[in-house]
């Protein structure tokens, strides 16, 4: 008895540890950088890197043909009349064994695979556009959490000012160098400051709140200078057509609106890199137009 009594006591303690020390677990504030980071593992990014794979894995039996299918069976086997029920008594029962393989047509193939081969370009597409999105969300929201803070951090700065101010306005009144008027307006600042501080810690919290939805943390803190990047408006210009969303909606564009100059208009194979590395990519080469 003593000896699981001692063991339960053993596991109570270790159990009362192990809750103190997750409760007492505190994240460690994170850079931008490092929050940029960890928003590259967001389930998002993984949920659509997860359709590009089953879109690849979709393409390579595109192009294939259909599985041979066995065929087993008897022809005019008697079941009425002298004859029925024996395999040998009519020379006409014959047994059927042979193997068959379905040719669909060459160009609903080429055409089954220029859809798979659009399909990938669409998710690897919905790929990069998910992995900005997240990327631009989340620095949104480190800077904003950043300012909301430093913003917090100067009221408390004008609060203290304002409780110094405070403390004189007796003595000031006592000596005649301030009016009756004057003691009401350090309560007047202190008051307009809290609501200030009110809009301020929701600003906090929201940011706080988008913080953790794209880096995981349950309560992020931020830590570091903000990024301080050089902008140059006429790059910015000139690289409007390679934005992930501008170039995955010209990647979704249906088959009839392909031009005259596009791979698949001059009849030649598209074969990304990612299923040329696949075992079976073999195939893709097979894809020609006469």
């Amino acid at each position: 008895m003593k000896n699981q009594r001692g063991a339960g006591s053993r596991r109570l303690f270790g159990l009362l540890a192990a809750m103190l020390s997750s409760t007492g677990a505190v994240a460690k504030p994170m850079t931008f950088a490092e929050a940029l980071a960890k928003a590259r593992e967001a389930p998002s990014i993984a949920s659509r890197a997860a359709q590009a794979d089953a879109a690849r894995l979709t393409a390579i039996a595109s192009d294939q043909l259909p599985d041979p299918k066995l065929e087993v069976g008897i022809q005019d086997y008697p079941v009425t009349g002298p004859n029925a029920g024996s395999f040998t008594r009519d020379d006409f029962t014959m047994e059927k064994i042979g193997v068959s393989q379905e040719i669909p047509n060459p160009a609903k193939r080429r055409a089954r695979l220029g859809r798979a081969v659009a399909d990938i370009g669409a998710a690897q597409a919905a790929v990069t556009v998910e992995e900005r999105d997240v990327k631009v969300q989340t620095a949104l929201a480190w800077i904003d959490l950043d300012f909301a803070e430093r913003r917090l951090a100067t009221l408390k700065i004008l609060d203290d000012s304002i409780d110094a101010i405070s403390s004189t306005v007796s003595a000031r009144l006592a000596s005649g160098s301030a009016r009756p008027a004057q003691a009401l307006e350090p309560q007047q600042l202190k008051a307009e400051v809290g609501d200030r501080r009110s809009d301020l810690l929701a600003e906090a919290g929201r940011a706080r709140a988008a913080l953790s939805r794209w880096t995981g943390d349950q309560d992020p803190e931020v830590t570091g200078p903000p990024p301080d990047w050089a902008i140059s408006p006429a790059l910015l210009r000139a690289n409007v057509d390679a934005l992930p969303s501008v170039v995955a909606k010209n990647g979704s564009l249906p088959s009839g609106g392909r031009t005259r100059s596009s791979p698949l208009a001059r009849g030649k194979p598209i074969v990304p890199a990612s299923i040329a590395k696949l075992p079976n990519a073999r195939m893709w080469r097979r894809w020609t137009r006469s």
